[in-house]
């Protein structure tokens, strides 16, 4: 498709203009997107000769239940992560089913599982519904619990902790952050709590990349974490080993 020269009458212009929005966003048809029809009217604006020109308009904001389509990046990150996480959960859960059965205990009554089938089936249907909601929810307060808990095991076992950790140490009351000592004493009583989630998440709206991107790195930083211990468990029984060689 060529673009018409500038010096193009306004009858013909428009009859191009015309054209090309049928093209753009489907003559009477309301299937364009809000992303689609702001495309259009700038490469419009910016087509139409003459003095009567106008600069592009602003881009409206994002419509909600675009934001599955739009931000396709932070969608495919949180989709990653709320897998792998929902997965080690149901795991954990099957675990402690098991356990209570050996135990002759009900093993229905021990946890509840997380329906990542369902969670897909929104995730299809292009939207972040209640059942992505509800879940997301819960990741975060495992992952923010799982950061406490790891720093904790780290700090009294005297491994280093790594790199990326998502939580800072709270501030006293000149709005400081607490020294080391201070802090290491309360994680040890249980008294460091920790949140992801800043503000409410909302249905049909995918949160916002600075929680995406906190999610991911606490996600990361357990990892790692667990990589720390389970090496300073394999070097523990080789010394064991040694001792009883």
């Amino acid at each position: 498709m060529s673009v018409p020269e500038r010096d193009l009458d306004k009858k013909a212009a428009s009859a191009y203009i015309d054209w090309l929005s049928r093209k753009l966003i489907g003559k009477g048809s309301g299937k364009g997107t809000g992303t689609e029809e702001w495309l259009a009217t700038c490469l419009l604006t910016l087509l139409m000769p003459g003095p009567d020109a106008k600069d592009p308009p602003p881009k409206p904001k994002d419509d909600p239940k675009d934001d599955w389509t739009v931000r396709s990046a932070d969608r495919e990150i949180l989709k990653a992560r709320m897998i792998k996480t929902i997965t080690v959960m149901n795991d954990i859960v099957d675990v402690k089913r098991e356990a209570a059965r050996l135990a002759g205990k009900d093993p229905d009554k021990v946890g509840e599982k997380i329906d990542l089938d369902a969670i897909k089936k929104e995730w299809d249907a292009g939207k972040f519904g209640p059942k992505s909601v509800a879940a997301l929810k819960k990741v975060t307060e495992f992952l923010s619990v799982g950061t406490v808990q790891h720093l904790k095991v780290l700090d009294a076992m005297g491994l280093d902790i790594p790199a990326g950790c998502p939580l800072e140490p709270p501030l006293d009351p000149s709005g400081r952050h607490i020294g080391d000592e201070l802090f290491r004493a309360k994680l040890a009583k249980d008294e460091i709590k920790f949140d992801l989630l800043k503000k409410p998440l909302e249905e049909g709206k995918l949160p916002d990349t600075d929680f995406i991107v906190r999610l991911a790195k606490a996600d990361a930083f357990i990892t790692e974490c667990q990589e720390i211990l389970k090496s300073a468990s394999i070097r523990a029984d080789a010394g064991r080993l040694l001792l009883e060689i």
